[in-house]
């Protein structure tokens, strides 16, 4: 979701957050897309710099069950324009979060 300005604190629903900032090249053209790539389209955003925080819950869930029927596991991807600032862990509470934090960590 592209916002004009910072959104509210992530509220106590979402389990995982996590927060970091982007450069879109003038030209680009930004593509989002599902895990497995079932569906996808453009992004939408212009050249310039921008927060993105993604907030998490049912991570875990999810893992275990991957091959569920309905979906277990809930993202919600928000983006506003604003100056680079470092990487951010706002809240970390599952398992799943913690693994790949330290698996892959942060950008240097």
């Amino acid at each position: 979701m592209l916002l004009d300005e910072a959104p509210d604190p992530a509220g106590g629903e979402w389990e995982d957050v996590v927060e970091v900032s982007i450069t879109v090249p003038v030209a680009a053209s930004l593509r989002w897309s599902t895990w497995a790539g079932e569906e996808s389209g453009a992004l939408g955003l212009g050249s310039g710099t921008y927060r993105v925080r993604t907030s998490a819950r049912g991570r875990d869930a999810g893992r275990d069950g991957e091959f569920a029927d309905e979906a277990v596991d809930l993202y919600l991807l928000e983006i506003w324009p604003a100056p680079a600032q470092p990487d951010s862990i706002v809240r970390s509470i599952s398992a799943d979060a913690d693994y790949w934090h330290r698996e892959v960590g942060g950008r240097r």
